[in-house]
């Protein structure tokens, strides 16, 4: 039922853009913060590890906030940055799965290119630059650029408008062998889906990225001339996708060097330290 509900305020804020009343700036007068009682640590752990019905997100940072105030969810996070209010969110966990909230606040950070920490001066948790370090290593090929657009990393050559990305669909605990697959299904899902056809089950190969088994797929996408690859994959914790869409004129030039840049990649052993994680 609360995820239906959310899914109807979440369409309530498309539609209005509504923020709450209280802004999510850090700015606070004397007299408010002679009121601040900030949270024990033993109360900022419980909180870290509650879990939420629901891992949905959507809209601006500072719209969002201001959605689970009105909900009466744990609303106190906080931005010094209005450039941070400004930055979209995404909904990175399926529906299914229920994140501890220090996995979902490290999701938003990894969106809003900031990272976390408590402040008991005025009893928010902090959103702020610079961001988290990147929780893989890679080797860029030659020639080729990486651009940061928060939970997904872009590498692009010199000769084509896109080729790779890697997206980082989160952390997840306490979830056994058919919940991994389940979720690599899923998220695998959510690419082909909007890129190419109705994949047979047959078309999909379990391959190996930095040691552990991968889902590959490799087909044409919508646009004829497109070839399409992926590799999801689950490891250390941490759910990845690595997608590759080349055009028939530069799939001997670039096909080659993604592969190379697949096979480098690597889920560093301990992942970015997070609050409760």
């Amino acid at each position: 039922m609360k995820n239906r509900i959310l899914k109807n305020v979440i369409a309530i804020l498309l539609l209005c853009d509504l923020t709450s009343g209280t802004s999510i700036y850090a700015e606070e007068t004397k007299e408010e913060r002679k009121k601040v009682v900030p949270l024990t640590q033993e109360k900022q752990e419980k909180i870290l590890h509650e879990r939420l019905d629901s891992g949905s997100m959507i809209g601006r940072f500072e719209s969002f906030v201001g959605m689970l105030y009105a909900m009466q969810e744990y609303y106190k996070f906080c931005t010094n940055s209005k450039e941070v209010g400004d930055r979209p969110l995404h909904t990175v966990h399926p529906d299914w799965y229920k994140p501890m909230r220090a996995e979902y606040m490290e999701t938003m950070a990894r969106q809003t290119g900031t990272h976390v920490k408590y402040d008991p001066k005025v009893d928010c948790w902090m959103f702020d630059e610079p961001e988290m370090p990147l929780p893989y290593t890679i080797e860029i090929a030659d020639g080729w650029k990486e651009h940061n657009r928060g939970f997904e990393i872009g590498y692009v050559p010199s000769i084509a408008p896109v080729d790779m990305d890697i997206y980082m669909f989160g952390r997840y605990s306490g979830l056994d062998e058919k919940q991994k697959e389940k979720l690599i299904d899923d998220i695998g899902s959510r690419f082909y889906k909007v890129f190419v056809q109705a994949p047979k089950k047959s078309d999909f190969k379990d391959v190996m990225v930095d040691g552990c088994q991968a889902k590959f797929l490799e087909t044409t996408a919508k646009r004829k001339d497109v070839k399409w690859r992926q590799w999801v994959f689950f490891k250390n914790g941490q759910a990845f996708g690595i997608v590759s869409s080349i055009a028939a004129e530069n799939e001997d030039k670039l096909y080659p060097a993604v592969q190379k840049m697949v096979a480098s990649f690597h889920v560093k052993e301990k992942p970015p330290e997070f609050p409760g994680l």
